[in-house]
């Protein structure tokens, strides 16, 4: 049994408020969420390998506007949220020695929706839909020679 997590989080991320103007930090502003995360559960018995993978991304904001935060000062808002989305994904593999492998298994297992805005609209973002658009059963056979 194997346990494994990786999770990257953003401390900071900078940009220019407007051209050569000053910066600000992005972080958890559209398409900059401030964590991600993947969680692995692994199980092998003799020639079976199981694992269930969870794929978390925090919430985002939505929208932002430039707007005057204090005289002569400048600064993006952010306003109304993505929700934080996460998948679940399968894979079974089964191994038959000289004769090969066998492998099945589903990304998306639960089927998550791809995720929509506050108009219900498809968010169109590879940060969300790469592999993540329905769910996707696989089998796959592979053997070496």
């Amino acid at each position: 049994f194997k346990l494994n997590s990786a999770t990257t989080y953003l401390t900071e991320v900078g940009g220019d408020v407007f051209f050569s103007g000053p910066t600000q930090d992005y972080a958890g502003f559209t398409g900059q969420p401030e964590w991600r995360s993947k969680f692995t559960a692994s199980y092998a018995l003799d020639d079976l390998n199981i694992s269930w993978t969870v794929d978390a991304i925090a919430s985002t904001y939505e929208d932002d506007s430039l707007q005057e935060v204090s005289p002569n000062v400048l600064r993006n808002i952010g306003s109304n949220h993505n929700a934080s989305y996460v998948t679940h994904n399968l894979n079974i593999a089964y191994h038959f020695g000289d004769y090969g492998r066998v492998t099945v298994g589903a990304r998306n297992v639960f089927n998550k929706g791809v995720l929509k805005d506050d108009n219900n609209e498809w968010i169109n973002d590879t940060l969300y839909n790469a592999g993540h658009i329905g769910r996707d059963i696989y089998a796959g056979y592979s053997i070496k020679f």
